[in-house]
């Protein structure tokens, strides 16, 4: 019916609008994961992927409190220059990505060392256990001060 085409047309002006090239990338290849002719190519691998990663941070935290990272593989763009080819965007936020994938809180605080190389992010992430929150706050806390970035 008209109400319904008229919906659509909005939502899609809309999302047109307001969505960057990026974002309108990654949806688009979330749809395409998700669609029934990929769903045991990628999804199904996905999830077993996902819960190797629980089960490594388990054993992990077994013997740890934290996992410290680097929050990007490489120095993160200024906003001016997010001009990036697709690959990089991906890669830009790929170390964040297996915490979130197993559900664990994680936090990011800036951090530069003397032995920091400067063409990495001046940041890193602090990933905890479950119900570690406070204790992950302190050492996040604890890093920040003793970092020579300073705002």
């Amino acid at each position: 019916d008209s109400e319904t085409i008229d919906y659509q047309n909005q939502y899609s002006k809309t999302r047109t609008a307001a969505f960057g090239e990026e974002v309108k990338r990654r949806v688009l290849m979330g749809s395409h994961v998700l669609s029934s002719g990929a769903i045991h190519d990628f999804y199904e691998c996905a999830i077993a992927i996902r819960m190797q990663l629980k089960e490594d941070f388990a054993e992990a935290f077994e013997e740890v409190d934290a996992v410290i990272t680097p929050v990007s593989p490489f120095s993160l763009p200024r906003i001016n220059d997010v001009q990036r080819n697709p690959v990089e965007n991906y890669l830009v936020d790929v170390m964040t990505v297996p915490a979130s994938l197993a559900g664990l809180p994680a936090m990011s605080v800036p951090f530069i060392s003397e032995a920091t190389d400067n063409n990495l992010t001046p940041a890193i992430q602090i990933i905890s256990s479950y119900g570690m929150e406070k204790s992950m706050i302190r050492v996040g806390a604890a890093l920040e001060n003793a970092s020579l970035f300073k705002t």
